[in-house]
């Protein structure tokens, strides 16, 4: 008997995770772990710290000197997987695919977010406990509104700000959770000056790199699309709230996002500063916005007209697969089981190193 399959029966007989001394004691004590060193202890605990390589191991760490057996591991996943996708609402076929048993419209979309949405609420839970009373006083009453007086104001959001409470606290009422957004990121939210009460909010971020809606309505070959998305943004979220949004205010704050103040915003804000990836100092300048919708096709961005220019075009769906966050623990619990096998990829998830951990941890753990 090799001491890796010493330590293993000792696992399986116990049915439980062990320090590496008890499962040294006990695998001694059978006669099963045999060394020419006399400190089998630390025998064990080699061949466990061997064997929690990410391609091939046996083992899992629990916790420092804790281990467990890694397929115990495996199966409490793919359950708690399995149950998630389920109770969001898919199927889960058996080649792997996963489908979902009904029409992908609005209310369906927004039924599949319910989870992940609790799990946002939840929390935030000290925050809205913490700011309530004092945020919940900017959303208008009917009668507080005077639509004939309606005077916008563009407020840029600045870290660690009342504005930036306010923005936070807004976008909970969102039927989708709401990206942070990755690169450049800039927040801003539309004031009504007849009473102060937030009309909507909009937030830019870098675009993706890969549209391809987008890069074939612009014709740019891949050199010139790495030189130039540096000018391009991606509006992550845009809304009004209630009761502007029964206005038909959400036309309104996409109007303001195409505004001059905007393109200055971004100018100043980005000019001279060299960018995340390259380091280059590139000239900021905004010349085009892109947006998708989570909910399928948007209303909000149609005919929307300055004098006789149309500011947005509807220019294609996009291609390929998406994902869904997962709560309720379970993204946790692939996050710990990666760290317990020292998987590199818990480490690689920064912007700029290819597949974020969000994109690539399930996956990883669905492969085991």
């Amino acid at each position: 008997m090799t001491q890796r399959e010493a330590i293993i029966k000792v696992l399986r007989q116990h049915k439980r995770p062990m320090h590496y001394s008890d499962i040294a004691n006990e695998a001694t004590d059978r006669g099963w772990l045999v060394s020419s060193s006399p400190d089998l202890k630390g025998v064990a605990f080699r061949v466990l710290s061997q064997g929690l390589g990410p391609k091939k191991g046996d083992f899992y760490r629990v916790r420092p000197g804790v281990y467990a057996l890694r397929v115990w591991m495996n199966q409490r996943l793919r359950r708690l997987v399995r149950r998630q996708v389920h109770q969001q609402g898919f199927i889960l076929e058996r080649d792997g695919r996963v489908i979902h048993d009904r029409e992908l419209e609005k209310s369906a979309i927004r039924y599949l977010h319910r989870y992940a949405r609790r799990a946002k609420l939840k929390e935030n839970e000290k925050f809205l406990e913490a700011k309530n009373d004092r945020l919940i006083k900017y959303f208008a009453n009917g009668s507080e509104i005077n639509v004939l007086g309606l005077r916008p104001r563009l407020i840029e959001v600045k870290p660690d700000t009342k504005e930036a409470d306010l923005f936070r606290f807004a976008t909970l009422l969102w039927s989708a959770p709401v990206s942070h957004g990755f690169g450049r990121r800039l927040r801003f939210l539309v004031i009504d000056e007849y009473n102060g009460k937030l009309v909507g909010l909009f937030a830019l971020g870098d675009p993706v790199f890969n549209l391809k809606a987008r890069d074939d309505w612009i014709e740019w070959d891949h050199r010139q699309r790495a030189e130039r998305l540096y000018n391009v943004m991606d509006i992550y979220i845009l809304g009004s709230v209630p009761p502007y949004n029964e206005l038909l205010c959400g036309k309104l704050v996409a109007l303001l996002a195409a505004s001059n103040e905007v393109r200055e915003t971004v100018q100043a804000k980005y000019k001279d500063k060299p960018t995340i990836i390259r380091g280059k100092v590139k000239d900021p300048s905004l010349v085009l916005l892109t947006t998708t919708s989570a909910l399928g096709r948007s209303s909000i961005y149609n005919r929307i007209v300055l004098g006789d220019r149309l500011i947005y075009e509807r220019i294609g769906s996009t291609i390929g697969w998406g994902h869904f966050h997962l709560s309720n623990g379970t993204y946790a619990a692939m996050k710990q089981y990666l760290e317990g096998i020292r998987h590199p990829i818990v480490h690689r998830h920064r912007y700029g190193q290819g597949q974020t951990g969000k994109c690539a941890w399930p996956a990883s753990v669905w492969k085991k």
